[in-house]
């Protein structure tokens, strides 16, 4: 399982790296909404998304409404949970 990661607080994003590795995930973490969407769009296949809702340039949700719109997205018609 691929889980992205994104979180603007390091420690928290740590917290998480941390737990993530234990159970044995791979992981990839982004500290902004658009290193998210660019992930989204032309990264690995992520299973699950882990995201804060207070980044620094949109909130969680945004990023949600924005990868909806993706390409990659509209033709699967589904976004990672």
């Amino acid at each position: 399982m691929h889980v992205l990661i994104i979180e603007d607080i390091r420690y928290s994003a740590i917290v998480v790296e941390k737990f993530l590795k234990s159970k044995g995930f791979h992981y990839t973490s982004v500290t902004n909404g658009l290193d998210a969407l660019e992930a989204l769009e032309n990264g690995p296949s992520f299973d699950v998304v882990i995201c804060d809702l207070f980044l620094p340039d949109m909130d969680g949700v945004s990023v949600f409404q924005e990868c909806q719109k993706l390409k990659r997205f509209k033709r699967q018609n589904s976004v990672p949970p």
